[in-house]
């Protein structure tokens, strides 16, 4: 079944074009001087227009979409769309869109066409999934680079949680690569649609402004490692972020690393965490995080504090003894202060009218200390 939407009638449309006259000439030459303009000062390599890897240094660049808005915004251009949608069996379509480009004066300056369909194999295939050493569910997913790279067990999609490094021979021992074709291609309808619009936009800037000189379009929907790149296409679940781990989680992955089986093992883990956390003035759960990355430093630290803790504790040192009676040589029996001082701050406190009762306790004390040591 094939479902037309306004497809354009381009015998109907087709003319002998006139010949160029000089001043026509001079309009193209500037014209692709302009595009040459735009590519050095404007258009962003791996964001405009990308390179693919291995095609050596002379190889035209690939026109991405976001190079082709910026040039239809450059020569004043409005993209109008027309699709044809074939239906192709077993839920799957094809699109095929036609983009014509129309000046401020809506006057058509030419078309270009694009073709997509969820055939295709980026759109009809999914690799097989990884199944969890755990739970046994094939809902094993790469973490983010931030998260540590590592693996983990997707509980949101009927998993278990379980997080695994990055070396995990449990992991990356299977074979993922087995193809296994999507069960709803109707997931991709929209994503096709889209595809083909982009595909014709750029053939039709390629065509109308002869920036098929400087561009090309052999992989204007690809990345350079094959990966799709379309605004609309929802990203796989390996470049979702896992759900964050709790302090429990990452002190189980810590023993676990460490070889710490018992509960005696685990206690101590947890007296390091709550002690190297206090110090660094750090939440545990951050401790934790940081010891599962740098296990080898965390590992040296740990049998330190092990080694400290089991080292007997350091004697007392002795009590000083009360000071003894030495002879009249000794330094301690000097008084600290002499009878001709202990006079002045009588004479002093005479001159201040001050009575001996009327000074405070502690004052009084201290006089009388130094009077019976002078006496």
């Amino acid at each position: 079944m094939n479902q037309n939407m306004s497809l354009v009638n381009y015998s109907a449309q087709a003319h002998i074009p006139t010949p160029s006259t000089r001043d026509d000439l001079k309009a193209i030459k500037a014209n692709f001087g302009l595009i040459q303009t735009a590519m050095n000062e404007v258009l962003k390599k791996g964001v405009h227009y990308g390179v693919i890897p291995g095609t050596g240094s002379k190889a035209k660049p690939t026109l991405l979409k976001p190079g082709a808005d910026v040039i239809c915004a450059l020569f004043h251009m409005a993209p109008a769309y027309e699709y044809q949608i074939t239906d192709l069996g077993s839920g799957h379509r094809e699109y095929l869109a036609h983009c014509s480009m129309a000046d401020v004066s809506g006057r058509v300056l030419g078309q270009g066409v694009g073709l997509a369909s969820t055939m295709e194999t980026k759109y009809r295939y999914r690799k097989g999934g990884i199944t969890c050493p755990r739970c046994g569910q094939p809902t094993i997913f790469k973490s983010t680079q931030d998260k540590g790279g590592g693996w983990f067990c997707w509980s949101k999609k009927g998993g278990c949680g379980t997080q695994f490094e990055a070396d995990d021979q449990e992991i990356i021992g299977q074979q993922a690569d087995e193809r296994i074709e999507h069960d709803n291609p109707a997931d991709y309808y929209n994503t096709c649609l889209k595809m083909a619009a982009k595909r014709a936009q750029v053939s039709a800037v390629l065509t109308i402004t002869g920036a098929s000189a400087l561009f090309t379009q052999d992989m204007e929907d690809r990345d350079f490692k094959g990966d799709v790149i379309d605004a609309e296409f929802e990203s796989e679940p390996e470049d979702m972020a896992p759900p964050p781990p709790t302090l429990d989680e990452l002190m189980a992955e810590l023993a676990k690393k460490a070889g710490l089986s018992s509960d005696e093992e685990k206690a101590d883990l947890a007296a390091f965490i709550d002690e190297s956390a206090k110090a660094s003035k750090k939440e545990p759960l951050y401790t934790a995080a940081s010891g599962i990355k740098f296990f080898e430093r965390f590992q040296t630290a740990f049998a330190k504090w092990l080694k400290n803790k089991s080292a007997p504790a350091a004697p007392e040192p002795p009590a000083e003894s009360p000071a003894q009676e030495a002879g009249p040589e000794s330094a301690q029996d000097e008084p600290d202060i002499t009878p001709e001082t202990l006079k002045a701050i009588e004479a002093e406190l005479r001159r201040l009218g001050v009575a001996p009762n009327q000074l405070p306790p502690d004052l009084v004390s201290v006089l009388e200390h130094f009077t019976n040591q002078i006496t």
